[in-house]
């Protein structure tokens, strides 16, 4: 079947398949793509799908240049959501646009796949369909950004004093420890998504990104921004929050953290490859052997000469890599990975509103007034140096 579908691509040449998805005004209408082959460095406009693959036993058919085609379950939704009632949407999407029964094209297209989403016009993050709230956690993160812009961020910002800034104070305070939104916020947080090592450079390396979740949509600087002010208050309530809970509100900051790091410092070439691995050692992959590949794409690791190859064992891609490594700092670093479930409910937030919000307040005002206020990039980057 792939070989009656795709046309074969030099290896050897910087090119790529883009899919033109097929408009349909039904909303349950068959997907229907077709692949073309463009070039990487003289490309046309088009977007790149950051997402989850989950279950490579789950599928669901679309038609790809005119025969039946088997996506993951999630992929199917995304491309069902994204696609337009009355024109051609033009996509990059790994698991279509890749022959992934061709291992030297699997080679030679993860080695360029971080140019692959820099080029793109934006890089959509499909985080799934809506569900546990996520339209309210996606009203939470355009408040907490704001807020996060308005006290800690740089360029144009309002007084504190402002009756906007009050306004805002009023419904952080209150909204931060009200059940349902810390759960629904977290819910989102903690979808597989943030986890998977292949965002780091897809995030990374993109132009603009944004956040969808069934139909809601958002740019992912809110995000960060947010996640800038969650950092930042020091009150002793919130810290109870963020780290309550079983510790997940916080597991989620550090991994946005480490997101965040990557993409104020996409461009440094000089970042230590052993802080790399120290910070992604929690994030995972479906494939052990990208847990290495999906950092090939960061421009900190290009001075390793490492190069794709899944013709290669788990094991001999780690010892490549190690040997790499060793070569470069003269020590082995630890590789570690993680996995779970995490079980949330009601019952991990305690319920209600403090009673005296001005402590939770005060420490927004101080920390805004204080000397970090405005400088959120140099402190992230000094993150990874």
């Amino acid at each position: 079947m792939a070989s009656q579908i795709y046309l074969p691509i030099d290896p050897s040449t910087r090119q790529t398949r883009l899919i033109n998805i097929n408009p349909s005004a039904n909303h349950s209408a068959t997907i229907e793509c077709y692949l073309h082959t463009i070039s990487v460095d003289h490309p046309p406009q088009y977007k790149a799908l950051s997402y989850v693959w989950g279950n490579v036993n789950d599928f669901m058919q679309i038609r790809l240049n005119g025969e039946a085609f088997d996506v993951g379950v999630n992929l199917w939704h995304a491309i069902r959501r994204l696609r337009h009632q009355d024109k051609p949407e033009v996509f990059w999407i790994d698991a279509i646009c890749i022959n992934q029964n061709d291992i030297p094209e699997r080679n030679a297209q993860v080695l360029i796949m971080g140019d692959i989403y820099e080029q793109a016009e934006e890089v959509v993050i499909w985080l799934g369909e809506e569900a546990d709230d996520s339209s309210l956690a996606f009203e939470l993160i355009r408040m907490w950004g704001r807020a996060g812009h308005l006290f800690f961020g740089s360029g144009d910002r309002v007084s504190t004093e402002s009756e906007e800034a009050g306004t805002l104070l009023d419904n952080v305070s209150t909204r931060a420890f009200e059940p349902r939104c810390s759960l629904a916020l977290l819910r989102l947080l903690i979808r597989p998504y943030w986890r998977r090592i292949w965002v780091l450079q897809e995030v990374a390396r993109a132009r603009t990104r944004t956040l969808v979740c069934g139909n809601d949509r958002l740019d992912i600087s809110p995000l960060f921004a947010a996640n800038s002010f969650w950092e930042k208050i020091d009150d002793p309530a919130f810290a109870d929050l963020v780290k309550g809970a079983d510790g997940f509100i916080y597991d989620a900051i550090i991994k946005l953290n480490t997101i965040r790091a990557f993409w104020h410092a996409s461009h440094e070439v000089d970042t230590p490859v052993s802080i790399i691995l120290y910070r992604t050692r929690e994030f995972f992959a479906t494939d052990p052997r990208d847990k290495i590949y999906g950092l090939l794409g960061l421009p900190a690791l290009k001075s390793l000469h490492v190069k794709p190859d899944y013709s290669l064992t788990v094991e001999e891609v780690y010892t490549q890599f190690s040997h790499a490594v060793f070569d470069q700092l003269g020590q082995l670093a630890p590789f570690a990975s993680v996995n779970g479930t995490l079980e949330i409910t009601w019952q991990n937030f305690e319920d209600g509103v403090p009673e005296n919000r001005q402590g939770f307040i005060d420490a927004i005002l101080s920390q805004a007034a204080g000397s970090g206020r405005g400088r959120e990039e140099e402190e992230v980057v000094a993150e990874l140096a």
